[in-house]
């Protein structure tokens, strides 16, 4: 269900840069409780992770801002679910523990999940 929901999700946003969408895309169907890393990417996309990080860098792009990325988009999706908690969501998106994914969560909205769960169901 959540693999369907991350693929829908990349879908929609329309990537210019067909490369980086099928990079992310990667990075969604593998992102299954724990992070996958460059090499498990590279090897699903048959390509060395050097030249994956050349392709990405040519697009001024890097593994870890698309990872980032990722996290991101289905993490705001997922909250939106009033029947996800976020322990659930820190867990799916391959964060070791919720206050990771608290610090990132931040970073990414300046605010936590918690509030961001609140303004988004009082709206």
């Amino acid at each position: 269900m959540f693999e369907q929901h991350a693929q829908g999700m990349l879908d929609e946003q329309g990537q210019q840069k067909s490369y980086i969408h099928t990079v992310m895309q990667a990075i969604a169907q593998n992102l299954q409780g724990e992070t996958p890393s460059i090499e498990a990417i590279a090897h699903q996309l048959t390509t060395s992770v050097r030249q994956l990080q050349r392709e990405l860098h040519a697009q001024q792009a890097s593994y870890q801002q698309l990872l980032d990325d990722v996290r991101k988009t289905l993490a705001l999706e997922h909250l939106k679910n009033p029947h996800t908690s976020i322990y659930d969501v820190a867990f799916l998106l391959g964060f070791s523990e919720p206050s990771a994914f608290h610090r990132a969560f931040k970073r990414w909205t300046g605010e936590t999940p918690r509030q961001f769960q609140r303004r988004d169901r009082s709206s």
